[in-house]
């Protein structure tokens, strides 16, 4: 991983007291996904009452998820690492709807089903809007293209 500078942050108050930003969110990274979104959809305020260190310490947390490498291999070529999953118009998110970075899979993987490409590694800034199932298959499908061990790492 490269070298990202370090912006820690523990949570002052509620559930979550004395524990680090990089704990909670591999413990409940919908937890930290609805406070990325609150950075953007209440920026102004938001921000006003809460420390300048939060958005620092996510938007660091987001850079190191940006650069932890990935295990799983795209099932469509099987030569290169996946990095997008498919949000499909119709229907339940599943950890098969991925693809590398290649045209040839992506184009592929959504003439299976209509929908839109994610990239994988950025699914905090989308799962707040969905169902909480759906939201869960998404993480599932974090976890499993990226080491355990890694996410582990964070805490």
């Amino acid at each position: 991983m490269e070298s990202i500078e370090e912006h820690p942050y523990f949570f002052q108050s509620g559930r979550y007291e004395g524990m680090s930003l990089e704990w909670v969110f591999v413990k409940n990274p919908l937890y930290i996904s609805r406070i990325y979104r609150n950075q953007f959809i209440h920026k102004r305020n938001y921000l006003k009452r809460v420390e300048n260190r939060l958005e620092l310490a996510i938007d660091t947390l987001q850079k190191k998820l940006r650069a932890m490498d990935v295990v799983k291999m795209c099932p469509i070529c099987k030569e290169h690492k996946v990095h997008y999953f498919l949000l499909p118009d119709r229907g339940q998110v599943n950890s098969s709807l991925i693809s590398c970075e290649k045209e040839e899979c992506k184009k592929e993987l959504k003439s299976f089903r209509p929908g839109e490409l994610y990239t994988i590694s950025d699914f905090l800034l989308i799962i707040p809007y969905m169902e909480k199932r759906e939201a869960k298959s998404v993480i599932s499908i974090f976890k499993k293209s990226h080491p355990i061990q890694l996410l582990a790492s964070l805490v």
